[in-house]
């Protein structure tokens, strides 16, 4: 297996699939933590310019896009991409603007408070597999 290279000198978009592969989890998430600071005008702009909620990108390109930061389409699309181009890709979510998206909760006497959005499981698990 080739040698990792050292964090320090991380591209996201070059790095191969088997060193992607071959990354702790807590390698991953710095390698995507990475990306955000290296490439954060530009994820920005993607975000602003596809209007969407997650984006998932491969090789410096946006590849998918949706509306609902919970897609679970975007992990078949990554398995499908990362096969063929044999290139890690990446699933990133914009952050909720929590009083623009969020329900009001009513508090009675007209008095409403912003509610805040938790991620428990898609909305067509069973309860036994979201408790799993």
């Amino acid at each position: 297996m080739k040698k990792i290279r050292s964090q320090a000198n991380w591209e996201p978009f070059t790095l191969s699939l088997e060193e992607y592969r071959a990354l702790s989890g807590e390698q991953q998430w710095i390698l995507t933590q990475v990306l955000y600071e290296r490439y954060a005008d530009w994820i920005q702009q993607q975000f602003r310019k596809t209007g969407a909620a997650l984006l998932v990108l491969c090789d410096g390109k946006v590849i998918y896009s949706s509306s609902d930061r919970y897609d679970f389409r975007a992990d078949e699309v990554v398995a499908q991409t990362e096969q063929q181009q044999q290139q890690p890709c990446f699933i990133l979510t914009c952050p909720p603007l929590v009083e623009e998206t969020a329900a009001w909760f009513d508090l009675g006497q007209g008095d409403y408070y912003p509610t805040v959005e938790l991620f428990l499981g898609a909305r067509v698990w069973s309860d036994s597999e979201v408790f799993s």
